[in-house]
């Protein structure tokens, strides 16, 4: 008995590692929905599969129930989250699971959303199907942290994004700073801005850099983020880039009160949103801004800026991880930048420590990952 136990929770780790590959063909593309797939299998043979593509379209279940070419009665579906119990968009899937009489159902996670938690499960055995779940429980939490954080916490998941040398400058005295990172490196950054559903920046590096901040380097059908500006003191020209170019998503401009009425005035000619921020102790209050964010379907957001603004997310610590790239150059000079500047602590025992750290090499370059 043992033995049959062991041998079918393989199986069921080896069709869901096959479910999590085919969630995340919806990356880019579902915020803020999570990612999900899903397979059906009969007599050991997979016999169809799908996964959610984009927002409003068919959940993972329902496109491979559509996909099936063979009659389903009694089959096994594959699916890393727990299946819907309510109509939205789209209809409920543990009634149309239900309807096709599936005879076991195989789950990763227990959705977070309160409209669902446990009620599809619940649902789904009421109705004589057997259902396992918590199969690779941690890997389906990790592909759909963004969406966890943003369920449970009503705000987005945070990555800050950075690059320097190997002394630790972004720029050198002058402000050159093209380019810090190898070419591959800079490719799996555009690859990172495919998963979010917004990018934010300070005022400070669209005045000096003059970026687009969309999405390139060949990723075929790529999702452009949301671009938030931060821009307290209006000091973004209007023909700067990333409020010229609609073609790549949404731009929103955050100011403070006192600015908001001559940034409707500035900006009245451009397809740019206005959002006011309430300043607190001489810095935009960024957890008022996230949550912002959250309330307006951002699921996810990736920091690209400066010194200044990146302590200032970290000193107000709202990040959840760091994504640093060093490449091996020394830049030297007192006045260049580094990736974190501001006041800084007073002492070593106020720094900020990270946990849960990896490092990778890209090329030449040394990507280091760390949660806050």
């Amino acid at each position: 008995m043992p033995d049959f136990f062991n041998e079918q929770a393989k199986t069921d780790q080896k069709w869901m590692k096959r479910v999590f590959a085919l969630a995340e063909g919806g990356i880019g593309h579902v915020n803020p929905n999570p990612l999900v797939g899903a397979i059906i299998i009969q007599d050991d043979e997979l016999i169809s599969e799908g996964y959610h593509h984009k927002f409003g379209a068919d959940h993972a279940e329902i496109e491979a129930i559509k996909r099936c070419k063979v009659p389903i009665e009694s089959a096994t579906l594959y699916v890393n989250l727990e299946p819907c119990s309510h109509t939205g968009k789209t209809p409920s899937c543990a009634q149309e699971i239900i309807k096709h009489d599936f005879k076991r159902v195989v789950i990763s996670n227990q959705d977070p959303n309160p409209l669902v938690s446990g009620r599809g499960i619940q649902i789904l055995k009421n109705a004589g199907i057997e259902v396992v779940s918590d199969i690779l429980r941690e890997d389906g939490k990790e592909l759909n942290k963004h969406f966890f954080k943003y369920i449970t916490k009503k705000r987005p998941y945070l990555i800050l994004k950075s690059a320097m040398s190997l002394d630790g400058k972004i720029a050198t005295h002058t402000g050159d700073s093209k380019w810090i990172t190898n070419e591959n490196s800079r490719a799996l950054v555009h690859e990172l801005r495919h998963h979010f559903s917004a990018l934010i920046t300070g005022a400070n590096t669209i005045v000096k850099d003059n970026p687009i901040l969309n999405t390139r380097n060949g990723l075929s059908n790529p999702s452009h983020p949301k671009r938030i500006i931060l821009d307290p003191d209006l000091i973004c020209p209007v023909e700067s880039k990333v409020f010229n170019t609609p073609e790549y998503g949404q731009t929103i401009l955050v100011v403070n009160k006192e600015n908001m009425k001559r940034a409707k005035i500035k900006f009245a000619a451009s397809s740019v949103d206005i959002w006011e921020c309430e300043i607190q102790n001489n810095s935009f209050n960024l957890d008022l801004l996230v949550r912002k964010c959250g309330a307006v379907g951002i699921s996810s957001l990736m920091i690209e800026a400066g010194g200044n603004t990146n302590f200032e997310f970290i000193k107000q610590g709202i990040v959840d991880q760091l994504n640093l790239f060093i490449a091996p150059k020394i830049i030297g000079g007192d006045q260049a930048v580094t990736p974190f500047e501001g006041i800084g602590v007073d002492r070593l025992s106020d720094a900020y420590e990270c946990k849960n750290i990896n490092y990778s090499q890209i090329g030449s370059d040394l990507l280091i990952q760390a949660e806050f």
